[in-house]
């Protein structure tokens, strides 16, 4: 069987395909730290931001997106995080944490180029 999930990241969306296992979790954490030592804008941090920003508390949100504080509160500390979750968490803040990412390559795009 063969697991498939999309993975935002300060490049752009990667797809990862791997085997269900032993094997496979250690390829999977191996791969996310790799990309999580990049200089992509850190998107727990970007969230706690906004979150403060609103006045709002991160049970509220755990509750917005259906998960428990404990998850939301590791959530918040990782630097990358599944589409379908930001998804999730963009709509319970009305904010277009996409964007980050879109002006982020944007920048890396200009920089390369001068």
């Amino acid at each position: 069987m063969v697991r498939r999930g999309i993975l935002v990241r300060g490049m752009g969306v990667e797809t990862l395909s791997v085997k269900q296992g032993i094997d496979s979790t250690l390829f999977l954490y191996l791969k996310l730290k790799d990309m999580a030592a990049q200089d992509a804008p850190h998107i727990g941090h970007l969230i706690k931001e906004e979150l403060a920003r609103q006045g709002r508390s991160t049970l509220w949100l755990s509750k917005q997106i259906g998960c428990s504080r404990q998850n939301m509160y590791y959530l918040l500390n990782r630097s990358f995080i599944y589409t379908d979750l930001l998804l999730k968490i963009s709509d319970a803040l009305d904010h277009d944490f996409f964007k980050c990412y879109s002006d982020y390559r944007k920048t890396k795009k200009v920089s390369k180029d001068v």
